[in-house]
């Protein structure tokens, strides 16, 4: 595996400090991540009522994104499955760099349909996931689809369903969640990485609009 044009990203994740196996501690350090996590970010966005609905800024958003985007292809990258991507398990630092974080029911891509336990959170999880189909890393690339939706439509996924009936929406094709409910500039954004069961990161990052100010 050539890792020459993907060792850069290694720093898009959480970073590992330090680990104590002495009895009675046992525990990993981390770097500290002083801004939260997305989902803190995301709710202080929704539960400000002082003022009308505030979306995020397109390039703000596109700076996010493309955080989440280079960590997750870093991972990708060493044949890794996240396996729950979601805003609680994206942390943000003083810079306000997205970092990618919780790797507990992560797999290796080529075993990961053996380890039927612990597969995701429902509301972010994959259809072929919920239907116990073979799947790989694209699952890891439609979650990101759907925090994308949810940084420029304010609202979590799904939100008036129970996790379990989101999960019958997504399995059976019933999306209520449309482009139509984003403004303009951040269709983009989501079209490109959410792409069903196709997208891929590499096309996240390689798309040249998205670096630019004609979105």
């Amino acid at each position: 595996m050539n890792l020459s044009n993907t060792s850069h990203l290694f720093f898009y994740m959480l970073q590992f400090e330090a680990a104590c196996r002495q009895p009675q501690v046992f525990c990993i350090i981390t770097e500290y991540l002083s801004k939260g996590s997305l989902r803190a970010y995301l709710n202080k966005l929704e539960d400000d009522t002082r003022k009308e609905k505030e979306y995020l800024p397109i390039s703000k958003l596109i700076k996010m994104a493309l955080d989440v985007a280079r960590g997750m292809e870093y991972i990708h990258s060493q044949g890794v499955v996240h396996r729950d991507l979601k805003p609680e398990n994206i942390l943000i630092n003083e810079d306000f760099q997205l970092k990618i974080a919780d790797f507990g029911i992560s797999c290796e891509e080529a075993y990961c349909e053996f380890l039927a336990d612990g597969l995701g959170t429902y509301r972010w999880m994959a259809p072929e996931v919920i239907k116990w189909k073979s799947y790989g890393r694209k699952v890891d690339v439609y979650a990101f689809g759907l925090i994308l939706w949810e940084m420029v439509a304010g609202t979590i996924p799904y939100k008036d369903m129970t996790p379990v009936q989101a999960a019958f929406a997504v399995a059976h094709k019933v999306h209520p969640l449309r482009l139509s409910d984003i403004y303009t500039g951040a269709k983009l954004v989501v079209f490109v990485s959410w792409r069903g069961e196709s997208g891929t990161y590499s096309k996240v990052l390689t798309h040249k609009q998205l670096y630019t100010n004609k979105i």
